[in-house]
């Protein structure tokens, strides 16, 4: 996933739009857990602490190269301050804008949910599978604390090129 985010990111800011990319690599940010959660399903713990302790790791660590550690890699040295769609300062501000506004829409949106409660449940073969599929959804705590670390990392990376970001960071 990060591999295939390292190749895409940087293309998508250049050659498309700052919005575009932003959008997909908060996408990026919201498969991750799902990945993650099906690599640590392989993994032995001996209790929940440590399978969200693991899954904490291995989240923190995808979302923070993702978001902060590609971004300042695929940016030339002298892109980082300009005024261009595509300088880093721009792509910072419409990730910021985009951690705001559209992880938190497809976060209460909760489209699996909708699919299982609206086509799974009336498709089902009993009344208890029936039932099955109106469960509530899934809460993590190490999905919860990365996100909050990946918006503090930003935040403390990019506050020497933007100052401004912390009240940025705060709104999230």
């Amino acid at each position: 996933m990060t591999l295939l985010s390292i190749l895409t990111l940087p293309l998508i800011r250049v050659h498309i739009n700052t919005i575009f990319y932003s959008v997909i690599l908060s996408t990026y940010n919201i498969i991750i857990p799902l990945v993650v959660q099906a690599m640590v399903s392989f993994e032995k713990h001996p209790d929940e602490g440590d399978k969200q302790q693991s899954l904490y790791i291995n989240i923190a660590l995808f979302r923070w190269i993702n978001t902060v550690v590609v971004t300042d890699l695929t940016t030339p040295f002298l892109a980082k301050l300009g005024v261009e769609t595509f300088d880093m300062m721009n792509s910072v501000n419409a990730l910021l804008i985009s951690e705001m506004v559209y992880s938190p829409i497809l976060k209460f949106l909760d489209i699996g949910g909708i699919i299982q409660r609206h086509y799974h449940a009336p498709r089902a073969k009993t009344q208890e599978l029936m039932h099955d599929n109106f469960h509530g959804g899934y809460y993590s705590m190490a999905e919860r604390y990365t996100d909050f670390t990946k918006v503090l990392l930003l935040c403390i990376f990019y506050s020497p090129y933007y100052p401004i970001i912390f009240f940025f960071g705060v709104g999230i």
